[in-house]
């Protein structure tokens, strides 16, 4: 799985996954970003805890058993030619060696993330499978053409195209290579159990009067 970072927070991909955890095993590659970098604080977090996965060599254990974590060494300023090289090379070789190390022969290879084409050459996949979460070439600070680049090539390669929204299926399909609509979706019974089972409102919650909206999400 190439996707986001594993366990940064509850991503779609991440989910899935724990979907199929229980009959297979994964190597899991954290998120390699299209984004040019910014110099504040959130990145360089970001960057120094990419620094600190990357050092292990082996790739850390996530908390479900059969998945093993991977944190690619990589540069920024990713459309430089030699930096796209080096990148590329840093990126196969490290997927390549765990592959190895797990016994992971003809994997299926399932990318949330347009960076997978680089790769795509060298990991000897006998399915690719690209979910499209969201217009990624339109997200702050990303570097456009080079993500729609990315993107092209992942559409042209991958045997099964997904994308969370009508509007996504419509932009990304072409002649032959239609995108299936997988929508996101809620775990109705995590959040409706306890009120369910009678559980008493929280106290934050209980002195905002109704009717309320609520959002779950991401906010970056």
């Amino acid at each position: 799985v190439i996707g986001e970072d594993w366990g940064y927070y509850p991503s779609t991909t991440e989910h899935l996954l724990r979907r199929f955890v229980a009959r297979n095993r994964f190597l899991w590659i954290d998120a390699i970003g299209c984004r040019a970098p910014q110099w504040n604080l959130y990145t360089f977090r970001r960057a120094w805890g990419k620094l600190i996965h990357s050092a292990s060599a082996n790739g850390r254990s996530a908390r479900e058993n059969g998945v093993t974590v991977y944190s690619p060494s990589v540069l920024p300023l990713y459309p430089v030619s030699a930096v796209r090289r080096w990148n590329r090379l840093a990126m196969s070789r490290g997927i390549a060696r765990r592959l190895k190390e797990l016994r992971m022969e003809n994997p299926i290879l399932l990318a949330t993330n347009p960076m997978a084409a680089e790769v795509l050459a060298d990991i000897p996949a006998k399915l690719v499978i690209y979910y499209i979460l969201d217009n990624y070439e339109e997200m702050p600070h990303h570097y456009r053409a080079y993500t729609r680049e990315l993107e092209a090539r992942m559409i042209e390669r991958a045997d099964l195209l997904f994308a969370t929204a009508q509007p996504l299926v419509e932009k990304k399909s072409k002649p032959g290579r239609p995108v299936i609509l997988l929508p996101q979706g809620v775990d109705f019974d995590h959040f409706h159990g306890p009120l369910a089972g009678g559980a008493p409102e929280p106290e934050d919650l209980a002195s905002i009067p109704g009717p309320r909206i609520l959002f779950m999400g991401l906010l970056a």
